[in-house]
């Protein structure tokens, strides 16, 4: 209960008032289920995500152990000529082509006869049509008011 400034006292309508608004005081037996539903969803969460990341880390693992790792200095050598020429080959592959380019640039220049290139001619030079001397430029046509 509150007072009022005149000595009176009043009942305290807040309740009230807030039902009417479709508020409500929580029970403590609600808002307990309430935090145990929040923290089982969190829960829940986390244990999907941590599931996924442990797939994707054990197939990466898998993945890993199938290849068969050599185990003399013999087929280790093997191997890393055997990965150094497949690199080679790719970068012979991707420089080929610019190779033929540069082959069909030079047969045509040793082709085609050498001419003297013309020495260019000047651009004219803008001169002002007499009449346009000291007269205003035109007014646009519309006008914004």
């Amino acid at each position: 209960m509150r007072e009022e400034h005149q000595g009176g006292v009043s009942p305290d309508l807040a309740d009230s008032v807030m039902a009417r608004l479709g508020y409500a005081r929580a029970t403590p037996k609600a808002s307990r289920g309430a935090i145990i539903a929040r923290w089982g969803w969190r829960t829940a969460t986390s244990l999907t995500v941590l599931a996924f990341v442990g797939m994707a880390l054990w197939s990466v693992h898998q993945a890993r152990s199938e290849q068969s790792r050599p185990n003399s200095v013999e087929e280790v050598v093997r191997a890393s000529l055997a990965q150094k020429s497949r690199w080679l080959g790719e970068v012979a592959d991707g420089i080929q082509p610019i190779g033929r380019g540069f082959e069909r640039s030079l047969e045509s220049a040793q082709a085609a006869p050498r001419t003297p290139v013309a020495p260019k001619a000047e651009l004219p030079v803008h001169v002002p049509h007499p009449a346009s001397e000291g007269t205003a430029p035109a007014e646009a046509p519309l006008k914004k008011v």
